[in-house]
Parts: structure tokens; sequence; C-alpha cells
């Protein structure tokens, strides 16, 4: 289990120190318009749970204008193709989150886990994961059902904690490869 660990931290290093090289300048412009399009910060700052229940703060660029979750043209597409999630490799590279694994979620959601539930702290939260896969899409699903609210909470959620449990108990390095190649396809629209 220790060299499983080393060879995915390893990976998680390669690739933030990679993405963070190559998307350096990108970046920055990318920031600058989140914060002109948003008139605050383009850098978007929450505390997160990660491995073991630690909480962090996560970065991401700003998308929305106002706490009433209004987006501008820019942060919508940000958000539909998650570039707004970009800064998280600063994340990897801290050692807060891995490229794959569960999506850390804020510590109000976490206090409603179960015991059993908590397993999903297990491993270190990531950029990507079978459920992100899986909920790809996740605000038009919601948009589908007459009380996106009670779906979520209902069908959603309870569907991502199973999955990111079995995620926690069952990853292998091979694993991580194809959610991460599986991600940026779906990203690029390729299946």
């Amino acid at each position: 289990m220790k060299f499983k660990s080393v060879a995915k931290r390893i990976f998680d290093l390669w690739c933030s120190v990679f993405a963070i090289v190559l998307l350096f300048v990108p970046g920055v412009i990318l920031i600058i318009i989140a914060a002109l399009e948003t008139q605050q910060s383009g850098v978007f700052r929450q505390i997160r749970i990660g491995l073991n229940g630690k909480p962090f703060v996560i970065y991401k660029l700003r998308t929305l204008k106002s706490a009433a979750g209004d987006s501008g043209r820019f942060g919508k597409f940000m958000r539909k193709y998650k570039v707004d999630e970009l800064l998280q490799f600063v994340n990897v590279l801290k050692g807060d989150m891995s490229v794959v694994g569960p999506r850390p979620d804020i510590p109000e959601v976490i206090n409603l886990l179960n015991t059993a539930e908590r397993q999903m702290l297990s491993v270190k939260p990531g950029l990507t994961s079978p459920a992100s896969l899986k909920y790809f899409n996740e605000e038009y699903i919601l948009k589908q059902h007459h009380d996106p609210d009670t779906y979520y909470n209902e069908v959603i959620w309870p569907d991502k904690i199973k999955l990111n449990i079995a995620y926690a108990l069952d990853w292998t390095f091979y694993g991580d490869l194809r959610i991460l190649f599986k991600t940026i396809a779906r990203i690029l629209k390729i299946n």
C-alpha cells in the first residue's frame, strides 16, 4: 500500500508541475478575465475537507458574479469545460489533493456523513473521480427535474458517496490513469 501511495504522489507531483508550467501564462490571463467579469478577485478560495477529514483551502477561478449564483458568459464557459478547476493543480502540488480522488466537499456536507460513508475520506480528494465522470453534466441533469434539490439529495449525492467509497477502497494507479484519460476525453468531447 505504501508503494502505491508513493507512486500516486510522484504522479501527482509530475502532473501538477507539468500543468502549472504549461498553464501559468494562460492561467494568469484567465484570472484577470475572471476578475474583470466578476468585479472581484479572480481566484475563489473556500475551505474544503481532505484526507482523513483535514480541512484545506481550495483554489478555483471565480465564475460567479454574486452569491446568488449569477455567472457571466465567461464564467459559464469555464464551468462547462471545467476550466475553473485548473487552479487546483496548486492544491495537488501542495499535497492537499491528488489528480484522481473523490471531489472535496465543504465541512457542512462532510459533517452529514455517517461512519461508513467517511471511508471516502481515507484517500486524498482529487480533480476528477468516477463520480465526477458519471455526473459530468450535473447542472444539466438537475435542470431536468422539477425539484432539483430533492433529486440531488435523494439520488445523486447517495450515488456519489457509493462511487467515492468504492474508489477509496479499491483504487489503483492504472485505474487512476483510466479515469484521468476518460476525464480529458470527456472535456474534449472525444467520446
